[in-house]
């Protein structure tokens, strides 16, 4: 066992509940693991409190709140509606706040919505600010942009004037990702100076506007001194200033450098949470037509180990089929099928037969080594449409079947569909 993991062990251990625990003390140690990010352990402690016959009633409901929230942080969003129906949380306070959020979490949009917009217009409602944001986020999965900004633009001029700064940057966040760039910039003008807490990210989207407004150079040295002086920025902020600062080194300075760059920050962060991104940006980066030495298929194929797939699993055949079963791969640093498939990609586009066989292997050994990972169903797309540039439509029409029928993307299926209507009219 790793000694990390030995780690989160004893952690877990020590901060479980011991039998016959006092419910306040409980309690107390329940709200310390929830801003702790401790989920499972909070709701330990949260039903030990419950448990407890001599609990005070409005104790007993924030028991039941605190027990509701961190079921809800777990994923068992089911579990926290049954427990904020029962009369022990229906009462309280943050009630319609956190049955919002466990509607939210559930995929019960429309109503999670309808669950939280009265909440939005009191001015005492618990919870007012993560409400007015929670309600915005819910308007823009159903891609009611509009919606989302005028709530935010609503809630930001009659709010608490503390809160302002933050939802003007989420309203700017917005803008910039649906490129309404002079709005963004008009509004990024209101505040002359942000809180200390918030600069960071305030220069995080300046830096991202800036970059829309082709100015890289400029931009290019933000995301710099971001990158080098990260404090105040969340750890996806931080790497989105990676994937900016490499799209403002391909814009102001030359692919080489930027790909340097790439190569840097992945070796030190392999698992950055947008390791999609930066391979995205390594695909653009990547020559049309690559030849064998190229320095990116190089670099990529340094990140891929040996292949370590267990000799008595089954393995994807070049039929579309497989022999065995599944391999029991170990487990990989989250580089790795990244590397795999944009490798895959380059060597598709080289075109050579030799090229193009190593291609189909890297993609088979993808599929195998991470069969749930959302690469497999781009792989399965390529490897379909190769095999029907080869006449191997029976190959071709496997692949394009388990593509259409299991791929949650509708622009995958509908493309997979269409290679097949394709070769078949």
């Amino acid at each position: 066992m790793h000694l990390r993991s030995i780690l989160l062990l004893l952690l877990t251990l020590l901060c479980l509940p011991a039998q016959g625990q006092d419910a306040g003390d409980a309690l107390r140690k329940g709200d310390e693991s929830l801003a702790a990010g401790l989920w499972e352990i909070a709701a330990a402690h949260f039903e030990n409190a419950l448990q407890s016959a001599d609990l005070p009633a409005d104790q007993s409901a924030q028991a039941a709140i605190g027990l509701a929230e961190s079921w809800i942080r777990q994923g068992k969003s089911d579990a926290a509606l049954d427990l904020l129906e029962q009369s022990i949380a229906r009462n309280h306070p943050e009630q319609p706040f956190w049955k919002g959020q466990a509607l939210a979490s559930s995929g019960r949009i429309t109503e999670a919505i309808a669950q939280l917009t009265p909440l939005s217009e009191k001015p005492d409602a618990p919870h007012r600010f993560e409400t007015a944001v929670s309600l915005a986020n819910l308007h823009l999965s159903l891609e009611q942009t509009d919606v989302a900004l005028n709530s935010l633009s609503g809630f930001r001029k009659s709010a608490d004037p503390s809160h302002a700064p933050a939802i003007l940057l989420r309203e700017v966040e917005i803008l910039i990702d649906t490129q309404q760039y002079p709005k963004a910039r008009t509004l990024f003008s209101l505040i002359e100076k942000f809180p200390s807490n918030l600069q960071a990210h305030a220069d995080l989207l300046n830096a991202h506007l800036t970059l829309a407004e082709n100015q890289a150079s400029v931009a290019a040295r933000i995301f710099r001194s971001l990158i080098d002086q990260p404090r105040g920025l969340s750890l996806m902020q931080f790497h989105s200033a990676a994937v900016g600062l490499t799209d403002s080194l391909l814009q102001s300075e030359d692919a080489s450098t930027a790909f340097a760059f790439l190569v840097s920050f992945i070796d030190e962060h392999p698992d950055s949470p947008q390791l999609e991104a930066l391979f995205q940006r390594i695909e653009k980066i990547m020559p049309e037509k690559p030849l064998a030495g190229d320095m990116v298929l190089g670099q990529l194929g340094q990140w891929i180990p040996t292949s370590e797939i267990s000799p008595t699993g089954l393995v994807p055949t070049e039929e579309g089929g497989c022999v065995s079963s599944w391999p029991s791969a170990k487990v990989h640093e989250k580089v790795i099928p990244y590397a795999l498939f944009t490798r895959a990609l380059g060597l598709d586009r080289n075109d050579s037969p030799q090229a193009l066989a190593e291609s189909r292997q890297l993609m088979n050994r993808l599929r195998a080594e991470f069969p749930d990972h959302p690469l497999v169903n781009r792989a399965m797309l390529v490897l379909g449409r190769r095999y029907l540039m080869a006449g191997l439509t029976d190959q071709a029409f496997h692949l394009l079947t388990v593509l259409r029928e299991n791929s949650k993307l509708p622009q995958q299926r509908g493309e997979a569909a269409f290679l097949q209507a394709l070769e078949a009219y």
